[in-house]
């Protein structure tokens, strides 16, 4: 299914339950949701600081036996590693089929996603995606709007 991607935008495939692939969101709202598990969007926070904590918290980390490289996740979120940097120790999300990533960080109070229609040779964030966190996280740092 995989040598060809566009199959992921018929109805039927859209439709039927496959774990872990058939997410279907706009970056605008994957960064509207994970941003609302760090702090409010339009006065409404999903998760408080405790809960937020408990879904990031290391359930398991080492070797992905699967892709052969170092993997560190929370509860259904990955956590930062060298290859996904995030914005740093305390952020937290997911990156995706076709390289595209969203995630959180509670220093911050911040969300924000990627997300394209182009799928690359491999799963996982995208050169685009990674540069656009690289980009993101120097913005934050040099501003100094940590919140914790």
């Amino acid at each position: 299914m995989l040598e060809d991607p566009s199959v992921f935008n018929r109805p039927d495939v859209l439709a039927a339950p496959w774990p872990a692939t058939n997410l279907v969101a706009s970056a605008r709202d994957l960064a509207r949701l994970y941003a609302a598990a760090v702090g409010p969007v339009d006065d409404v926070r999903l998760l408080d600081a405790e809960m937020s904590a408990a879904l990031a918290h290391t359930c398991s980390i080492g070797l992905d036996e699967v892709l052969g490289e170092p993997s560190h996740f929370g509860s259904g979120v990955q956590r930062p590693t060298a290859r996904l940097p995030l914005l740093g120790p305390a952020s937290y999300g997911h990156d995706g089929h076709a390289g595209s990533l969203a995630l959180a960080d509670p220093r911050f109070s911040v969300g924000m996603a990627f997300t394209t229609d182009v799928s690359p040779p491999v799963g996982g964030a995208s050169a685009a995606a990674l540069t656009l966190v690289a980009a993101a996280r120097h913005c934050l740092n040099a501003s100094g709007r940590n919140t914790t």
